[in-house]
């Protein structure tokens, strides 16, 4: 058995670029997988996932993008296909918590929580499931 179960694979993450997601991608590094980096701002913390990536032996490219935003997540899965030939696995990582007291909370900022995690999981699973149904495999 291999020591990265996970080589020639490629993993698209969102929210990346710190806390949980970034965990996740490095776990997935370690495994052998390259990775795709999404954020939605913070494109210098994601550089610096993605150069930690890459001193682990395995490829990374950064995405800045709005998962909300469909054609946003059509270019960052055709750009992750065309670098590294497939999108193998998708976490769908992205959220916004939201930092306001809930009794306080706005309609938009409740919105904007739940179009991350309903819409952007929805764009994510429609871009990146055909392919995996295609090739027999995906995560």
């Amino acid at each position: 058995m291999t020591d990265k179960p996970l080589a020639g694979k490629t993993a698209l993450i969102t929210g990346a670029s710190r806390n949980i997601g970034k965990a996740i991608a490095l776990q997935f590094a370690d495994a052998g997988a390259n990775l795709v980096i999404n954020t939605l701002q913070d494109r210098d913390a994601a550089e610096a996932v993605a150069r930690d990536a890459e001193s682990r032996g395995v490829g990374a490219a950064v995405h800045v993008a709005d998962i909300v935003d469909r054609a946003q997540v059509a270019h960052m899965v055709s750009s992750g296909v065309e670098q590294f030939g497939a999108i193998d696995i998708m976490v769908a990582n992205a959220s916004s918590r939201g930092l306001v007291d809930f009794l306080e909370m706005d309609h938009a900022t409740w919105r904007r929580i739940i179009d991350i995690s309903l819409d952007g999981t929805f764009h994510l699973a429609q871009l990146t499931l055909p392919a995996m149904i295609a090739r027999g495999w995906g995560r």
